[in-house]
């Protein structure tokens, strides 16, 4: 994880390290994702105050306004991170996190005005950022050669693994762990688990991934064939209530720390 003394000393030189550290916390507001758990796992190690938008004012272009405004207000002299690929756009202390340029890349994956206002917005964004945050080397390359940032302003920082995704705390406790998710998910013991995750967004291509696991489960019915998945409907990219299939065990939403034990348990992981 970056802590707050690597994200100043990192981009010493290209912003004034000698100002505080201030979080857009827009990305609180976004629907349950990848972009979510990485804001959150990152702000939780920072000793820097997260500015948040109210309730009514926190999606769509209601929440760009308010970055555009509010938030730009609010952080102009500090050093603000976006974590989330949005951020206020002329803020001159920016360290702005782009986890993928897939609403430039792929726009049929989202609602048409979301692509639109990405297709504007994010090339200027990157552009007038201070430092760039890529999570690959891939992502790094794309900014670079589709949004033609310089290659020393982008920074490429490998996510970690927060908790409770890490190792097992040990074989004994795992185990018991496992034996008491396995009864109350009503999984049978003795039977191996061939598991994945589903969701409603068209890009995840899970009602493909259902019928290869339905294909399983009714070859192999000797196996335990289970998904789980977050049930909340896709408010930007394209997809609804995520599917499902009556032959596939469905275990529901999933709490983290049940998430990562089903992990630790399954033969299989798809």
């Amino acid at each position: 994880m970056i802590d707050e003394t690597h994200l100043q000393t990192s981009f010493t030189g290209t912003i004034n390290v000698s100002v505080p550290t201030a979080v857009n916390g827009r990305y609180e507001r976004l629907e349950r994702g990848g972009y979510r758990r990485y804001a959150h796992e990152i702000t939780r190690h920072l000793a820097a105050p997260v500015h948040r938008p109210p309730e009514w004012l926190c999606r769509g272009a209601r929440g760009r306004l308010w970055e555009q405004s509010a938030l730009l207000r609010a952080t102009r002299n500090e050093i603000l991170l976006s974590p989330a690929n949005s951020g206020p756009l002329g803020h001159p202390r920016q360290v702005l996190v782009l986890h993928d340029l897939f609403a430039l890349q792929q726009p049929e994956w989202y609602a048409p005005g979301a692509a639109r206002l990405q297709r504007m917005t994010l090339p200027r964004l990157a552009g007038q950022a201070a430092a760039v945050i890529a999570p690959s080397t891939r992502v790094a390359d794309d900014i670079c050669t589709e949004l033609g940032i310089r290659a020393r302003n982008v920074h490429v920082v490998h996510p970690a693994v927060g908790m409770p995704f890490g190792p097992a705390p040990s074989p004994t406790v795992s185990g018991i762990h496992a034996l008491t998710l396995r009864r109350r998910l009503r999984l049978d013991e003795d039977r191996r688990l061939v598991f994945g995750l589903v969701s409603g967004v068209v890009r995840k291509n899970s009602a493909h991934l259902l019928d290869v696991l339905a294909d399983l489960a009714e070859r192999r019915p000797d196996i335990t064939v289970a998904v789980a998945g977050v049930h909340e409907p896709a408010r930007v990219v394209l997809g609804d209530v995520r599917p499902g299939r009556t032959t596939v065990m469905d275990l529901g939403e999933l709490t983290d720390a049940d998430l990562a034990d089903v992990y630790r348990m399954a033969d299989a992981f798809v």
